[in-house]
């Protein structure tokens, strides 16, 4: 058993015990609970203290007092005993690690022993979960008793404190989470930007006034978490090394996007953008803040997303496939029956039409071969797609009346042209309504469909032009935050060979960071210019990127080819299999596919997306291809 299965049955055995507080006693529990706590500290190598990103989270439970005022000392004692017994479940059921009790509160800390993607989110689940604990037990025990949560996320130091060596976690992020309990609403989880940045698209949340706490000079972003939303996507992060840029340059571009949504919500008219920019010229990176301000507008939205890929640019709709199965989660290996009762489920109980159902899954490529309401459809496929069309154009009508409606497609200069035709015409189609359509592409497209978009009412083009040297040069400050001073042969060599793509330049601070000329291990950042030379950084993107993988280790090198194999977005089960033929060829131990796979995550030359087409498998996308 490895030291992480090791963790995580110590950590279940702690809860086990804390559960068994009032009948075993705190005495007993307390002895078998500290040489658990052992077991678990040995389990740490104890070498130097260690920098790591961690999630903690703090909370307070209010009321003891008053309790303690009108019922005897021992029943106090017992109730209290029961209610944390409830909220350390919650903690440690959300793979969480009890750092300590405090009182009436308790400090818990995420990726401590074992660090996992969905820290954050899970730290923020066992906190909904114990406002929920809470509730039963005031109202089972009729007592008026409240909590406040406060979370956040941060490179913390790992080290033994005490004369004990307790392991615990120390620094900024953890003082931040406890002045956001203090600054909690009762009953309500606060969260930092910090946190929100690695849940986006999975909670509702209400944006809070800049928030001023002791020992940190800016104002906190802050959000209270309201619950999980109904149909949540995460909308994943951006930055280098762990850092949160702000977006430079492209405020304008922004700022069309938003009133264009605005304009459709406020007048119930259908607004349809297009924005066109080279590859690295920020498409993604636009998107990504539009997806933030979308997800804290006050105005709650039905979202729609698709992306093209390069692989099913010949597969008749694919666009619209891709849109309609991320609405609906349809997973590519979905059996036939699973298909059809999410089909219906979602676009027939809209439309109150079994049939309509049928005929756009079919339409849409998916078996619906038997359906006994295809009839004639089933040999005329212009009849298929007229009627497909029709239904579509009434779904969206009808969703659209019942919220607002956003729909975005990524990389359409890729898209099959089926699938063009068909969102040009469900475009024309809705007028009077409250939906907006948000495109993304190359200039490629207008290459292949020079009118695009023509025939479309309330299109707007925007064009992403290079940064200018200013925005570059801010650019580069931005990534750059965490140094205290930065040699001026870096930004002005950057910005030199970038000439205003800002992919470009995160990509050459990256190999500048990977080369050991940026050193990022300990803040502030510094630089080793003995390491630097002008002419190491390419002249071109495709010539900097191919000197990044020529001096990957051999296995993520590996693994990376064998996922441009599969294609742009891929699946590490298939990348496994053909990954660890490639290694065996080469003669190199094979190792689980999992640690390459982590590590590009880190260099950031691949991401993880929250869906995946395939059940039980966990799906990639490189960042540029």
């Amino acid at each position: 058993m490895t030291n992480a299965n090791n963790a995580d049955a110590i950590l279940k055995a702690i809860a086990h015990m804390e559960a068994q507080r009032a009948v075993l006693g705190d005495e007993t529990v307390d002895t078998a609970v500290a040489a658990l706590r052992k077991q678990l500290a040995d389990l740490t190598p104890k070498t130097q203290p260690q920098r790591k990103q961690v999630t903690v989270l703090f909370a307070d439970v209010s009321g003891y007092t008053a309790m303690s005022s009108t019922m005897d000392a021992e029943d106090v004692s017992e109730l209290m005993n029961r209610l944390w017994q409830q909220l350390d479940g919650a903690i440690v059921g959300h793979y969480g690690r009890i750092d300590k009790h405090l009182g009436d509160g308790v400090m818990a800390v995420w990726g401590m022993n074992t660090a996992r993607e969905d820290d954050p989110e899970q730290a923020i689940l066992a906190a909904l979960a114990m406002q929920a604990e809470l509730a039963d037990f005031r109202e089972r025990h009729e007592i008026d008793m409240h909590i406040r949560i406060g979370i956040n996320t941060g490179q913390a130091l790992l080290t033994e404190v005490g004369t004990m060596g307790e392991y615990t976690a120390i620094g900024s992020p953890v003082n931040i989470a406890s002045r956001l309990e203090h600054a909690a609403p009762v009953d309500g989880i606060l969260i930092s930007q910090d946190t929100y940045q690695h849940v986006r698209g999975i909670f509702d949340v209400t944006v809070q006034p800049p928030l001023h706490v002791k020992g940190v000079e800016a104002a906190l972003q802050t959000y209270v978490v309201k619950g999980v939303k109904r149909r949540s996507f995460r909308l994943g992060t951006r930055g280098i090394e762990g850092v949160a840029t702000r977006m430079i340059g492209r405020r304008l571009e922004l700022h069309q996007m938003q009133q264009a949504l605005e304009t459709a919500v406020a007048h119930h008219q259908r607004q349809f953008l297009t924005v066109i920019g080279d590859g690295g010229m920020g498409k993604s990176r636009l998107l990504y803040e539009f997806d933030t301000w979308v997800e804290l507008h006050p105005q709650k939205f039905t979202y729609f997303k698709g992306r093209a890929r390069q692989e099913t640019q010949h597969m008749p709709y694919a666009l619209l496939r891709d849109l309609i199965a991320f609405r609906f989660r349809i997973q590519d290996d979905d059996p036939v029956d699973v298909v059809w009762q999410k089909m219906e489920s979602q676009l027939g109980d809209v439309l109150e039409s079994t049939a309509a159902a049928h005929i756009v899954g079919q339409f849409l490529g998916y078996d619906f071969w038997n359906s006994p309401h295809l009839g004639v459809l089933r040999s005329n496929g212009e009849q298929l797609r007229n009627r497909a069309l029709r239904i579509l154009t009434d779904y969206f009508q009808k969703i659209s009346a019942r919220q607002p409606t956003v729909i975005l497609l990524e990389d359409i200069h890729w898209a099959d042209d089926s699938s063009l035709d068909a969102v040009e015409a469900l475009a024309q189609r809705l007028h009077d309504v409250a939906l907006f359509f948000g495109c993304a592409a190359r200039p490629d497209l207008l290459t292949r469909r020079p009118e695009w978009g023509a025939g479309v009412s309330q299109h707007t083009q925007v064009v992403l032009r290079p940064l200018s040297q200013t925005d570059s040069y801010l650019l580069v400050a931005e990534i750059l935050q965490r140094a205290q001073t930065v040699p001026d042969i870096i930004p002005q060599t950057v910005v030199h060979k970038a000439e205003g793509n800002p992919f470009y330049i995160e990509e050459l601070i990256k190999m500048l960071i990977e080369s050991g000329v940026i050193l990022t291990e300990e803040e502030p950042w510094s630089f080793d210019l003995s390491r630097f030379e002008p002419d190491m950084l390419p002249a071109t993107l495709t010539a900097l990127l191919q000197a990044r993988l020529d001096v990957l280790p051999v296995e993520e090198k590996t693994t990376l080819q064998a996922g441009a194999v599969v294609g742009r977005i891929f699946w590490d089960d298939v990348v496994g299999v053909l990954a660890k033929r490639m290694l065996q060829d080469l003669h190199v131990p094979v190792a689980d596919v999992q640690r390459p796979l982590a590590t590009l995550m880190q260099r950031e030359l691949i991401y993880g997306r929250d869906g995946t087409a395939f059940e039980g498998t966990r799906e990639f996308i490189f960042k540029h291809m």
